[in-house]
């Protein structure tokens, strides 16, 4: 398959990229390392997102976007043994554009139909799915989803605001 995404030129990064392609106007950084000791069952976390201020997305589409990709990713990590569970999120301006991925363990093989994935949970579900490919489209972004090897990935760029 394809596999999990790399940085261009193949380099393996953070969540897909490397460091060097970011480009940042000194707006917020936060990382936060993986907790050496989580909770009883909760996934190991390790965040990173260095952004402008104002990424020319609404905070509710920003926060409905990050929100299902977070709830997607903790619904699959509930599904791998405990010792086994991940979460690395990295969000970033890459390439004039507003980057996001989200990498997650998960159990068993994603559910692919065609070119796209879709919810484990059955029918009346993945509207979390639909919510984010919406908001990607909205802004006229890019999504990548792949999965491989126990481990999930999703990659949203979207184009910066124009100043």
């Amino acid at each position: 398959g394809a596999g999990v995404p790399k940085a261009a030129g193949g380099r393996p990064g953070r969540c897909g990229y490397g460091a060097e392609d970011r480009e940042c106007d000194g707006g917020c950084h936060l990382e936060q390392q993986a907790d050496p000791d989580p909770g009883e069952g909760d996934p190991e976390v390790d965040a990173t997102a260095i952004a402008p201020r104002d990424v020319g997305i609404s905070g509710v589409d920003l926060s409905i976007l990050i929100g299902n990709l977070l709830d997607n990713a903790m619904e699959a990590c509930e599904k791998v043994p405990r010792e086994d569970r991940f979460i690395r999120i990295y969000v970033d301006i890459l390439k004039k554009q507003f980057y996001i991925c989200v990498t997650n363990s998960m159990a068993g093989k994603a559910k692919k139909a065609g070119m796209g994935f879709f919810s484990s949970k059955g029918a009346d579900h993945g509207l979390g799915l639909l919510r984010i490919d919406s908001i990607v489209e909205k802004y006229h972004g890019d999504l990548n989803r792949q999965a491989e090897d126990g481990v999930f990935a999703t990659e949203v760029t979207l184009p910066l605001a124009q100043e």
